[in-house]
């Protein structure tokens, strides 16, 4: 390769995380601002759990790559094989992908707890099987296509 095409390989590396890094942002702002109304919470407040909430975001956003799932674009990115057909993940996988993200749930709601009100977790629980229910419809349906 010459080196006009490595820096043009490496350029297009970089611009590809930077895509990738922007939409996982965008998209967690999205569920931040869907968050603060469904709870009605403060700006205060929303600061005050960002964090915690980014961290489950992420964590479940990495959990989710590791099985060649991401929901924000079903049709491109990790999960591609032969033929470009998503990889199928057996009842034995699925199983343990939902412990894995069940256990990010349970310390997402355990710090949560110190922070919002009774009815705010309740919202937030809400939020959260909604979520979980639009996950397991993504999982289905990768798992038929």
């Amino acid at each position: 390769m010459t080196y006009r095409r490595i820096k043009t390989t490496i350029a297009a590396c970089c611009l590809s995380l930077l895509a990738a890094a922007v939409a996982a942002d965008v998209q967690f702002e999205q569920r931040l601002a869907e968050t603060k109304a469904r709870l009605n919470l403060s700006d205060e407040k929303v600061e005050q759990i960002r964090p915690v909430l980014a961290l489950s975001f992420t964590s479940s956003r990495d959990i989710l790559a590791s099985y060649g799932i991401d929901p924000a674009n079903p049709d491109k990115g990790a999960g591609k094989v032969q033929d470009n057909k998503p990889r199928r993940l057996g009842f034995k996988s699925v199983r343990k992908l939902g412990e894995e993200l069940g256990a990010v749930r349970d310390s997402t709601l355990k710090a949560l707890s110190g922070m919002l009100t009774d009815d705010q977790l309740v919202q937030y629980r809400e939020l959260q099987a909604e979520r979980a229910a639009a996950l397991r419809q993504h999982i289905r349906e990768r798992r038929q296509g």
